[in-house]
């Protein structure tokens, strides 16, 4: 199985990839930091089978002289609406380390929001996953997600 981590945390990022590789021993996991090196790499072959995705995203990689560009609450959104344009139809779960987020002068819960992905993106969207570093739940969660991956795909 190859699994695609599209996350800009970096303490995060290591810890999802360790619970990947270490826990769930799965050897075939590569991660990007932004909108458009994901979007990039979701055009690559080999294709990943799954996507853990974060919603909040800048629009470039973070470097030493590179601000990332417009940092997107709903960057997650945009990867989604690329991949329905590009006929993408990979399983996606998204692992957000928030609990809401601002939208419209409002706030827009996790609730609300798995309700909207499952509407919009019927096609791509699994599961939505509240990452906290202090708690083990979203690794339980991750891996069902990995497990339900064949059956999604029939």
């Amino acid at each position: 199985m190859r699994v695609l981590v599209i996350e800009d945390d970096p303490f995060k990022a290591k810890r999802i990839l360790a619970f990947l590789k270490q826990q769930l021993a799965i050897p075939d996991v590569e991660s990007e930091r932004s909108v458009s090196t994901g979007l990039v790499r979701l055009v690559a072959d080999p294709k990943p089978d799954a996507l853990l995705l974060d919603m909040s995203l800048s629009t470039y990689d973070v470097g030493a002289r590179e601000t990332g560009g417009r940092p997107q609450n709903f960057g997650g959104i945009a990867v989604l609406e690329h991949m329905v344009r590009r006929a993408i139809t990979i399983p996606v779960a998204i692992i957000t380390q928030f609990e809401s987020f601002p939208r419209d002068g409002r706030e827009l819960g996790l609730g609300d929001l798995h309700e909207e992905l499952s509407v919009k993106y019927p096609s791509l969207f699994r599961e939505l996953i509240y990452y906290n570093s202090r708690e083990t739940q979203w690794e339980e969660q991750v891996e069902i997600f990995l497990k339900n991956i064949e059956e999604w795909r029939t």
